[in-house]
């Protein structure tokens, strides 16, 4: 069975993007990415046109201004990217005739790139070339939509590739999809273990924290002396705090006065993102400058994968829970058997 759900897997990406453009390639760096391959037809430009976007070419300026390193591998001739080519030199590496699915020529691109797969992020158009050869080699895949041509046959090759995504995505692919997003990008036995130092090396500027069976018994009204100090510790390294959580307001009706300079948001529902969202607004931070803190996978670590945010899981408190959240352990036993591992901050970079 795990032999078959994983030879599916290699057509699910773990991201989806409009176009390359749509991309969080900061988000990406943080997690320690330094290689980005991108396919060339459909994907940086439309099939067989050999003009590409200006705005295309500054976006391989500022990834290399970064120190990031960028290459083309497309099984259309090299001839194809002669524009980029003309642009960037040996800069931005062009390897056509690629093969894909086959990953027989990846490893001389791993060599002239110095580069590990583990560090690359490729992304392409086509599930059944870039997604499989990407996961094949365990590169972080990111899926887009054809580029629009103009023209009835390229119009027609867009529709039937987003067609084919979709009859993935909605036979086997939702499966790996829920299971993704219940995937935290970390896990602690308690919130006292986590490695915050390193998330302040990252830009992190944003810490979500789940209240109950998080950082505090379940219905507890008031924070332990351990988690309390953990915050004021936390907010003397300049991160800004939210608790944010499903309980009524009445469970912080006594510390809100208190600790001015941490702020509650209750009846939150999650797994839904809304609130989180509007967090993420108010506080003007992007993406990759928020970590969530929480100790379920079906509400916070879902509410943060939907928002595209940082994850880290940890262990309940104590056992004393909702009836709801009871139910949604049981489940949560179950997904366990299929969690996924995701980056993690520092990872490849080496930031501690």
């Amino acid at each position: 069975m795990r032999g078959i759900l994983g030879k599916l897997k290699l057509m699910v990406p773990n991201e989806e993007a409009e176009d390359i453009h749509s991309i969080d390639y900061e988000r990406l760096m943080k997690l320690g990415f330094r290689t980005f391959l991108f396919d060339y037809d459909n994907t940086l430009a439309p099939w067989r046109v050999i003009d590409v976007e200006e705005r295309t070419m500054e976006l391989f300026e500022d990834l290399l201004k970064k120190g990031m390193k960028v290459a083309v591998v497309t099984n259309a001739p090299s001839s194809r990217a002669r524009k980029i080519k003309e642009r960037f030199g040996k800069r931005v590496p062009i390897f056509g005739r690629m093969g894909k699915p086959s990953i027989r020529k990846f490893k001389r691109v791993f060599m002239e790139l110095n580069t590990l797969p583990r560090e690359c992020v490729i992304i392409g158009d086509l599930l059944f070339t870039d997604i499989i050869v990407g996961n094949k080699l365990g590169m972080y895949t990111i899926l887009v939509l054809p580029t629009k041509g103009s023209g009835f046959l390229k119009k027609s090759m867009r529709a039937i590739i987003q067609m084919t995504y979709f009859v993935v995505f909605y036979t086997i692919g939702w499966i790996f999809r829920l299971t993704y997003l219940l995937s935290p990008n970390e896990w602690y036995y308690r919130v006292e273990e986590i490695d915050f130092t390193k998330f302040k090396n990252c830009g992190v500027k944003l810490l979500v924290f789940d209240y109950d069976n998080t950082l505090a018994k379940w219905r507890e009204k008031r924070l332990g002396e351990s988690k309390l100090e953990l915050l004021k510790k936390l907010r003397d390294m300049n991160f800004k705090i939210v608790i944010l959580s499903n309980g009524p307001s009445s469970r912080f009706e006594y510390m809100r006065d208190e600790y001015d300079w941490i702020e509650f948001v209750h009846r939150a529902r999650k797994p839904l993102p809304f609130k989180l969202r509007k967090i993420l607004d108010k506080y003007e931070v992007k993406n990759s400058e928020t970590v969530l803190i929480g100790d379920q996978l079906m509400t916070d670590i879902m509410a943060g994968n939907l928002c595209g945010i940082y994850t880290v899981k940890v262990e309940p408190i104590d056992k004393n829970e909702f009836i709801g959240t009871k139910f949604l352990r049981i489940l949560e036993r179950f997904f366990m058997l299929f969690i996924q591992d995701k980056p993690q901050m520092g990872r490849i970079s080496g930031i501690h």
